[in-house]
């Protein structure tokens, strides 16, 4: 990835590197079996390209989606460098998230500047590692002749087809075909809508901005998955330290409404944050509701199997699919009862689904659970809150909003001792060292 400094100082030295800002449209569409197109959403992305010499183009990218099917904000910008000869790119790219049959899929759009424009020629063909392209020919697009590319993925990956200005490289309108499901067809396209060359005084403010952000979005530490919208304490921590200044340093930059954003988001994640830590008070340190562990079939599980053991509870959806990192963090609890094998731990995940709730779909629910036990190849049992009162008994934390897994830690003594909702850090050694912490203690 570029360094900040790269960026910074490829988008200042205006004189030497304009920087120009591109704005594409785009739609994500369903095709039917005429080929008729649906569209099922549409996207924005503004890239910020400068250049120093023709050869190398520093790119900042934002994205703009609407509603929860969305790309988190922290992966909503980026920087990607492109050196043209010999071709080479390093960085991320802008993205756009489509959540179909409950899987989120990001889609990606490449960077406004065709890295092989040396090659355009009629009928020229070539390859790389990744994708072969071929020259269709030329189309005409605001009275002038342009390259007509396909490209094919040699991985994974639709084929697309992009229109680049043969004069400056741009890519003025590309479509991709994707495939989702079993083999339900879609396309993804985008079009340039603007194009304009910011001023030494709009490119410096442009700068700072996205110095700030990607400042942020380092020290967040993620890894690029733009479907995760929660953040941990820590990730919240690190946005609020640095909030205000974005907010100085945005005005009257294309940053501007995705700070906004940012900000509500942070004040939104924050208050749910609280009611959580709320509600975990509520039940550290007391005695753990009633309560009965029923098998996915709707058989009672045996009571004595953990009576007067220290209990993990792991509320999640376990099912096979879909099924997407980190996996509700399932395989650490495996390695936290490894740990402690013996007399003194017993850990159930307990599967909350609402399929389970329904005759029509609880066998299929029960299915999945057992696909999913058998493919982690888990050590524990998992349990079914059928009627949806078992979460609820401990508070339900989903009600404001907040995101599974639950991991509940009840004592030998029948006391809750730990309360967490959501997903930790991970120790290389330890794994769930917050967690086993609190049982090695509770063992003792």
């Amino acid at each position: 990835m570029p360094t900040l400094i790269d960026v910074i100082l490829a988008m200042c030295a205006v004189s030497a590197a304009p920087t120009t800002e591109l704005q594409y449209a785009g739609t994500f569409s369903r095709l039917d079996r005429s080929g008729e197109k649906l569209e099922v959403k549409d996207f924005e992305v503004t890239f910020l390209d400068s250049s120093d010499d023709g050869n190398v183009h520093n790119v900042l990218f934002l994205t703009n989606e609407s509603g929860a099917n969305a790309v988190a904000w922290p992966e909503r910008f980026g920087a990607v460098t492109n050196q043209f000869d010999p071709p080479q790119e390093s960085g991320s790219s802008a993205q756009v998230l489509y959540r179909y049959e409950e899987r989120a899929h990001l889609l990606s759009i490449p960077d406004p500047v065709f890295e092989y424009r040396a090659e355009l020629a009629d009928a020229a063909e070539w390859s790389t590692a990744a994708n072969r392209y071929r020259v269709v020919g030329q189309r005409q697009v605001a009275d002038r002749p342009h390259w007509e590319v396909e490209i094919d993925s040699t991985r994974r990956g639709g084929a697309m087809t992009v229109i680049i200005d043969p004069e400056s490289g741009l890519i003025r309108s590309g479509r991709r075909k994707v495939t989702l499901g079993q083999g339900v067809p879609f396309e993804l396209s985008w079009e340039l809508q603007s194009s304009r060359e910011l001023s030494a005084e709009e490119a410096a403010r442009t700068a700072e901005a996205a110095d700030g952000l990607l400042k942020l979005q380092a020290s967040l530490g993620r890894d690029e998955d733009g479907a995760q919208t929660v953040l941990s304490p820590a990730q919240l921590d690190a946005t609020a330290a640095v909030i205000d200044a974005l907010q100085q340093q945005s005005p009257d930059t294309p940053f501007a409404p995705l700070v906004k954003f940012i900000a509500r988001d942070l004040r939104d994640q924050r208050e749910r944050a609280d009611s959580v830590a709320e509600l975990a008070s509520k039940f550290v340190g007391q005695s753990a509701p009633d309560f009965l562990l029923t098998a996915p079939d709707g058989k009672p599980m045996d009571a004595e199997a953990y009576k007067g053991k220290t209990l993990v509870l792991h509320f999640w959806d376990y099912r096979d699919e879909p099924l997407e990192e980190p996996y509700g963090q399932i395989g650490y609890l495996d390695f936290l009862l490894n740990r402690h094998s013996g007399e003194t731990l017993a850990v159930y995940g307990v599967a909350v689904d609402r399929r389970l709730q329904d005759p029509a779909t609880s066998g299929a629910a029960a299915r999945s659970i057992r696909r999913l036990k058998s493919f982690m190849n888990l050590g524990y049992d998992i349990a079914a809150d059928r009627d949806g009162k078992l979460l609820k008994a401990f508070g339900d934390p989903t009600r404001f909003d907040a995101a599974l897994p639950l991991w509940v830690v009840i004592g030998p003594d029948g006391k809750v001792a730990h309360y967490h909702t959501g997903y930790y850090e991970i120790d290389r050694e330890r794994g769930l060292a917050e967690i086993d912490a609190i049982v090695s203690e509770l063992s003792n």
